[in-house]
């Protein structure tokens, strides 16, 4: 990762505010969490714990890179303050898979799929398609 781009995703993260009661994927810090794992390689999948911060901000922990290009697989306990999974696809799966809906019902936190434009986010119980159309590589401004 560029020294720019982890300066501009510090900043964003540090300075990002709590966000009550509303869709997690809207709050600018994380949909720079979800540019992040998009702007990885394409040919495998990432993923990233959305951890909320003690100040009420967002942070993530990513986790290891697999040999296995269709997923990717966490050992251990989550991070302390873990709200959220999320975890790339390619364009044409944008909907959770059978395992992220049992994955997310196991882990009592949702999971977030994320295309270069759409994200759709299961809570183990139902999908949801939480933004659709808008590119996902670029980190919106604060306030929008």
């Amino acid at each position: 990762m560029s020294m720019t781009l982890q300066v501009t995703l510090a900043l964003l993260l540090q300075s990002a505010m709590a966000h009550s009661g509303a869709e997690l994927a809207h709050a600018p810090a994380v949909r720079g969490i979800f540019a992040h794992l998009l702007l990885q390689p394409q040919r495998v999948e990432h993923a990233a714990f959305i951890v909320r911060t003690a100040s009420g901000g967002f942070t993530f922990v990513e986790w290891p890179a697999s040999d296995d290009e269709n997923c990717v697989r966490w050992s251990g306990d989550y991070p302390r303050g873990t709200v959220a999974i999320a975890h790339t696809h390619p364009r044409w799966l944008p909907m959770p898979s059978k395992i992220d809906v049992r994955s997310a019902a196991a882990a009592h936190v949702p999971i977030y799929v994320i295309t270069q434009t759409r994200v759709t986010k299961t809570d183990g119980a139902t999908v949801t398609v939480v933004i659709d159309g808008e590119s996902m590589q670029t980190v919106p401004r604060s306030g929008t």
